[in-house]
């Protein structure tokens, strides 16, 4: 909310004395177009916040950013009730939120922070109340009948008391394929075990695993530049020059290394409310950006297998908004769209990511829609849920995912998602899979099931591949297909950099688009398409 209600922004209003000690301060942009207006609207709301909440807030960080053209964004600790007090004594154009994350749209993903394989002994990640080591259980992964080697498996475990938490244990396969996992099982039962290789075989999923069994993943295939997610988008052949001169922005976990993606610009990390420029500092912590930037632009050498980017001649630019181990929060995010458009000046931005509504978010995606860049936004992986923010604003694009059967193996997860209701079904057998978010605000849809691009590379493999799913996979599938259609499109490109020109992307992505027999809540248009 604004200061002009004295509520501070969160999934509602806030009952004062409610405690909350983490918040993101910062001010619209989109209402204001010259830099005149910028820099006044900018100066009130920093004298003013100065002024009245100098006393009354830690900062935890603060971009203080002078320029007119970069959104000022603080990270404080503050009494939640003395902060409420407060904010009527703000500028008009102050937005006080508490700090809320977002988390990337796939089902399938690294550990946090650990984008290469790790040692088989290590516990890498665990979610709720840690399990005690007393017991081991081991699962082996081979890849047909081979022993596969530094694979994270993720032991979901429900707990037997009642009210208690269920927790996960992350490790890497060892030289043997195996992977050893130490918890209570007096207090403990696994129920799930996801597998996700790094390159060259299949991820799997378990349910009810048993210690001592074994896990045979397929290898992927090798038969790229396309996948079918490309001929579900209408490519038929393969063009290293699809999407030229359509700039993108990808804002993520990251980006590689991977050889494949060398021509993509990293456009450095936005954390915390501070900005980190490089390579090194845009370096994906998730696997994760490395995988969507992948499905937009990718350009594998010819014969290789490697899949191919709808958009490979495209002009890419990808920030890192996730720090290890923690979600990303709007601040940040907000921050990168300014800096995509402001300092990269592109077309789209992808964003295969979701979580709850933020006014601070919202206003960077307007103030980007007003400079004609569209925002292309997952719809989330909460089974059935209502989609997920950014994708639900007015002018974002929301994005659903589809499934194609045949295209993967049983032991996929994608298997696991099948829907019982007949309706989420459409033509030539394409489905809604059950962890899809849906809604009214849906505009598209792509496949996003078992999608393979890359990863980042390691020390053996400079160009690794695997399988994702999410709606986080059927936006850049999205992306790079309307990418590539505009880049034929003469009208667009003679448009200038206003909001005619994003609000003529939307128009062109949603009248491409094919209808495969779903509801407007599951598919919006249809099928995205590049021609």
């Amino acid at each position: 909310m604004t200061s002009d209600t004295a509520d501070i922004n969160d999934d509602g209003p806030v009952e004062p004395g409610r405690s909350s000690s983490r918040f993101i301060i910062s001010h619209r942009m989109a209402p204001y177009r010259d830099g005149r207006a910028r820099r006044s609207a900018k100066g009130n709301f920093s004298e003013r916040l100065t002024r009245t909440l100098g006393g009354a807030m830690d900062i935890v960080s603060d971009n203080g950013v002078e320029r007119d053209d970069v959104r000022r964004v603080l990270v404080i600790d503050a009494d939640e009730a003395e902060l409420l007090a407060k904010t009527r004594e703000l500028s008009p154009d102050t937005i006080v939120e508490r700090e809320a994350l977002r988390w990337p749209a796939s089902l399938r993903m690294a550990p946090w922070g650990t984008p290469t394989p790790i040692s088989s002994t290590s516990q890498v990640q665990s979610v709720g109340n840690p399990p005690v080591n007393t017991s081991p259980f081991t699962l082996t992964v081979t890849s047909d009948g081979v022993p596969l080697v530094g694979a994270q498996v993720e032991l979901g475990l429900a707990a037997l008391t009642p009210g208690a938490q269920p927790s996960s244990i992350c490790v890497a396969t060892d030289a043997q394929g195996s992977a050893s996992f130490q918890f209570d099982e007096t207090q403990y039962v696994p129920v799930t075990a996801q597998i996700s290789p790094h390159g060259s075989a299949w991820s799997g999923m378990l349910v009810r695993p048993l210690s001592g069994g074994t896990m045979d993943l397929g290898s992927l295939p090798a038969s790229g530049p396309l996948g079918w997610w490309h001929h579900l988008a209408g490519i038929s052949d393969f063009d290293l020059q699809a999407g030229a001169g359509i700039r993108v922005g990808v804002i993520d976990s990251g980006l590689g290394p991977h050889a494949y993606l060398d021509h993509i610009v990293t456009a450095g990390a936005f954390i915390d409310g501070g900005f980190q420029p490089g390579a090194l500092a845009t370096a994906d912590v998730l696997w994760h950006g490395t995988h969507v930037s992948g499905l937009i632009g990718a350009r594998p050498p010819a014969d290789t297998g490697g899949y191919a980017g709808l958009a490979p001649g495209a002009d890419i630019f990808t920030a890192r908004v996730f720090a290890p181990g923690r979600g990303a929060n709007q601040g940040d995010i907000a921050a990168a769209i300014d800096a995509m458009v402001n300092g990269h000046e592109v077309d789209l931005i992808n964003l295969s990511l979701g979580g709850a509504a933020s006014a601070i978010e919202y206003d960077a995606v307007l103030a980007a829609y007003g400079r004609g860049a569209l925002c292309i936004c997952a719809a989330g992986n909460d089974f059935g849920k209502p989609v997920l923010a950014p994708a639900s604003y007015p002018l974002s694009v929301a994005v659903s995912a589809v499934t194609m059967p045949g295209t993967f193996p049983v032991s996929n997860l994608a298997n696991l998602t099948r829907p019982a209701q007949p309706d989420h079904y459409g033509t030539g057998g394409l489905f809604l899979p059950t962890y899809s978010n849906v809604g009214r605000q849906m505009a598209v849809t792509a496949g996003g099931s078992a999608v393979i691009s890359a990863v980042p590379a390691t020390t053996d493999d400079p160009a690794p591949y695997a399988d994702m799913s999410g709606t986080s996979m059927a936006t850049p599938v999205t992306t790079g297909a309307l990418a590539a259609r505009l880049s034929q499109d003469a009208v667009y490109n003679t448009l200038q950099r206003t909001s005619a020109r994003a609000k003529y992307a939307r128009s062109i992505l949603e009248q491409s688009a094919l209808n495969i027999g779903l509801a407007q809540q599951y598919q919006g248009h249809g099928l995205s398409r590049s021609r």
